[in-house]
């Protein structure tokens, strides 16, 4: 991965997007990237802002133990795959995640965002 974690022009397939979208947290992963004034933002900022939505997802326990759950999931899970898919860039090292601008990938959270009732 490049050191530059600048949003470039993505043309993503149906195939690659459509799965990773699927997913509740990843597309709550994308909507979060893509409303972000920075280019990219930290771990924790994502671990904040997802937190944040109020997604409990049925867990018990604390609020501490609830983020640490979600930064979990998303360290080891829902960031490599959006990375291998190409709707991401994340470096693991500095830990700093960037949405890639893709059409299709816009106008499928789009419309399902509308469906869902989510603005």
């Amino acid at each position: 991965m490049t050191s530059d974690m600048t949003e470039c022009g993505n043309q993503l397939a149906p195939e690659t997007v459509l799965p990773m979208l699927a997913d509740d947290r990843r597309r709550a992963i994308v909507r979060t990237l893509k409303a972000e004034d920075e280019s990219s933002i930290s771990l924790e900022k994502l671990v904040d802002q997802i937190t944040n939505y109020g997604e409990a997802d049925g867990l018990s326990g604390s609020e501490d133990e609830y983020r640490q759950r979600v930064r979990i999931e998303l360290y080891h899970t829902h960031l490599p795959k959006l990375a291998a898919s190409g709707l991401i860039q994340y470096d693991r090292e500095r830990g700093q995640i960037a949405f890639l601008e893709d059409m299709l990938t816009e106008e499928i959270l789009t419309l399902v965002e509308s469906y869902n009732g989510v603005a």
